[in-house]
């Protein structure tokens, strides 16, 4: 938490720029929260169809958020963005924080 307060301010403003991300992506492909250890320091990046985070060098996965329709298409439609909202309310922050650590 520590860091993403440092990096964003809030979680609100993550989760803001994480949407902004996964709204972007047309296709397949993810929005990611990742630790990069050239930088020391967590960022968002997109990954394309089903490239996994890590096998881009110095990047660890932290979250993955599907943006492909099959993700969220027979639940929200066509509100993207509210699956991008609602995505938030079953994330496990634990989890995160465990790949954090571990990436450290």
């Amino acid at each position: 938490m520590k860091e993403i307060l440092a990096k964003w301010k809030s979680v609100e403003n993550l989760q803001n720029d994480f949407t902004d991300l996964l709204m972007k992506i047309q296709g397949s492909g993810y929005a990611n929260l990742v630790y990069c250890k050239t930088a020391r320091s967590i960022h968002l990046m997109e990954t394309k169809d089903q490239d996994p985070v890590s096998m881009v060098p110095g990047k660890v996965p932290i979250l993955g958020i599907d943006a492909w329709e099959h993700s969220w298409y027979l639940k929200y439609k066509n509100e993207k963005k509210k699956y991008a909202t609602e995505i938030w309310k079953i994330v496990n922050w634990s989890d995160m924080e465990k790949r954090y650590k571990e990436a450290l």
